[in-house]
């Protein structure tokens, strides 16, 4: 299987089921699986527009799974997706997509722009583009040496912007360290 995956809890505003409908209509590798590693209010939704599509078998959900077995779970992604958030947030999911070494699908917004970069780390899509998410994740199984560089680029990214939580209390400890008497 290629596996496209997703973590979370799942809200209508993910539109998971533009991932369902694109998987029914794609024209290449029937091997593919949506792997949602999670729960939430549109599960149900999202499941009878699988079947309604004639893709349910295609598309898996784990339920909710404990912190610890997150990243468990999401090794078995080909293609991570990171949906469309407010421009504030910045996810756990799209750091552990990053030290997993998988390929990432990403909303093109600039909270991601501060981790992300277009082509080498992720494939970053329009929002305001009505294909721009089915786009990318086409571009990422389409080409399976580009899926490998994005993937293979998440822990260098890590590592060179420092999203380590050692690093996070460095930082802290040297901003307390120049504010402090």
């Amino acid at each position: 299987r290629l596996v496209i995956g997703f973590t979370g809890f799942v809200r209508d505003w993910d539109r998971l089921d533009r991932v369902v409908k694109w998987m029914a209509s794609y024209s290449g590798p029937e091997n593919l699986h949506l792997l949602i590693v999670g729960d939430g209010p549109a599960r149900k939704s999202i499941e009878s527009c699988a079947a309604l599509h004639g893709v349910a078998e295609r598309v898996s959900f784990t339920g909710v799974v404990a912190r610890d077995g997150v990243a468990r779970a999401a090794r078995a992604f080909d293609i991570a997706l990171q949906t469309n958030l407010v421009p504030y947030i910045s996810p756990l999911c799209l750091f552990e997509y990053l030290a997993l070494a998988v390929a990432i699908v990403a909303p093109d917004q600039p909270n991601h722009h501060e981790i992300l970069e277009h082509g080498r780390s992720a494939m970053l899509y329009d929002t305001k583009d009505p294909a721009g998410l089915e786009k990318s994740i086409e571009a990422l199984v389409s080409n399976e040496a580009l899926r490998e560089s994005i993937a293979a680029a998440g822990p260098s990214v890590i590592r060179e912007k420092r999203f380590t939580w050692r690093d996070n209390a460095t930082t802290v400890c040297d901003i307390v360290r120049t504010i402090s008497p």
